[in-house]
């Protein structure tokens, strides 16, 4: 079972799954059960077991013979751009206090709530780790990776869409309120004249922090992940 595609794919639906669980009404059921402290320490040590369980799968996988395209220099140039963004929105997700977070409700009630890198898109989490995977998805089209990082691509945008509905059926009006200001996609609410760019209010450090990480990865990725990533 080791090393097959079957294995590989058990291992993100299963990724997938526990990724679902607190999207839906099942959280509500778990919790009211054990406990909201005991829900989120199971819920932690799944998502670590899941995660090393896909990327063990995937490294077992043996080489690839079947390729559905080839992106050449050109796929890898547009990575290269939306690893920059990736970052980037990463770095500002793990640095700031945001509405769609957990405990994001008493953000959601500031008259700055839509601040920042939230101007851009109200998932700057979710949209880091989708980037990524449309990156990965595009230069490596072989089964196996197409299975890894499609799966990862679906749960970080799919998500997005859960977690909105989540919170507009539990915050109301609040909610209601923030999301008008802001966009799912990124830089919707900009083009659509719903908010403005800010980069001073995103903060230098942070655009800087996010290039910096950028060219530490791209620089040992080959050492880290065997895969030369420059064209």
């Amino acid at each position: 079972m080791t090393g097959s595609l079957g294995w590989l794919f058990a291992a993100v639906l299963f990724f997938i799954g526990i990724h679902i669980v607190p999207s839906s009404m099942l959280r509500g059921a778990i919790t009211a059960k054990i406990g909201e402290g005991a829900y989120s320490g199971i819920f932690s040590l799944l998502s670590a077991l899941g995660l090393a369980w896909a990327i063990w799968a995937y490294s077992a996988m043996p080489p690839a013979e079947t390729f559905f395209w080839d992106a050449g220099a050109v796929g890898r140039y547009i990575a290269l751009i939306l690893m920059v963004i990736a970052f980037v929105l990463l770095v500002c997700a793990l640095t700031i206090r945001n509405p769609t977070g957990v405990g994001g409700e008493k953000v959601l009630r500031r008259e700055d709530a839509a601040h920042g890198i939230v101007r851009v898109t109200r998932h700057p989490l979710m949209w880091g780790f989708g980037l990524w995977g449309i990156a990965h998805i595009l230069n490596n089209s072989d089964p196996a990776s197409l299975v890894l990082f499609g799966g990862m691509t679906f749960l970080a945008l799919v998500g997005t869409v859960l977690m909105d509905a989540k919170k507009r059926t539990k915050l109301g009006e609040d909610w209601t309120r923030f999301e008008a200001q802001t966009s799912n996609l990124p830089f919707a609410a900009i083009a659509a004249g719903r908010n403005r760019l800010s980069l001073g209010e995103i903060g230098w450090w942070r655009l800087a922090l996010g290039v910096v990480l950028y060219m530490v990865v791209l620089h040992f990725h080959t050492t880290l992940f065997g895969a030369y990533p420059l064209p």
